[in-house]
């Protein structure tokens, strides 16, 4: 249900770049970016398919579902070389493109 909402939002704003923001938003940014003929980043802050909270089921169905929609993407950026590591391996795509959401923290006087 909740990707139908994410696509009604999304299509009141007509893009040439689409950006999904993690695995529960990927495929409403899919049809859209199809929908306008855009380009489509992928932006994920975890790696679904490894999360202790799912179940074994959970986990195989997270994995499928990333490699239905990773494929349809022009890029992918993500939030640790970990993260990284594991999409380029599991789904055979370039190495994503790591942004650390976080700095080195500094002391300020």
């Amino acid at each position: 249900m909740y990707i139908w909402e994410f696509f009604a939002a999304g299509a009141l704003y007509p893009a040439d770049l689409v950006l999904g923001e993690d695995l529960p938003a990927l495929k409403a940014a899919v049809q859209l970016a199809q929908a306008w003929n855009s380009k489509l980043i992928f932006d994920s802050h975890e790696f679904y398919p490894e999360q202790r909270v799912f179940s074994s089921k959970q986990k195989k169905i997270m994995h499928s579902y990333t490699r239905e929609f990773i494929g349809k993407c022009h890029g992918v950026i993500t939030v640790s070389d970990g993260i990284a590591d594991k999409f380029a391996e599991y789904y055979n795509i370039d190495r994503p493109l790591v942004l650390h959401n976080v700095t080195n923290r500094q002391i300020v006087p």
